[in-house]
């Protein structure tokens, strides 16, 4: 499940962003694809894709900072497998 779950997260990231591809541990600040506006669409999309909500807690930046740390944050909070 952890790689389906980590591939649909990738798949999500990169539609979101408009990016190809991005390897699971790349830094998505670092990298320039995620600023303020980005992480707000990128909240959205992923409460869209796996069918949960993300608190305002959430938006502690290195949740959002790869794909590992996105799964950490997802992986918790989805009720039915992906």
């Amino acid at each position: 499940m952890n790689e389906q779950l980590i591939s649909k997260i990738n798949d999500t990231v990169c539609s979101t962003l408009m990016i190809e591809e991005i390897q699971s541990d790349e830094d998505l600040f670092e990298s320039g694809y995620l600023d303020s506006l980005a992480i707000i669409n990128l909240m959205v999309a992923l409460e869209s894709d796996f069918q949960i909500t993300l608190s305002p807690e959430t938006l502690d930046l290195d949740k959002f900072r790869s794909i590992e740390s996105i799964h950490s944050l997802v992986r918790p909070l989805i009720k039915v497998p992906v």
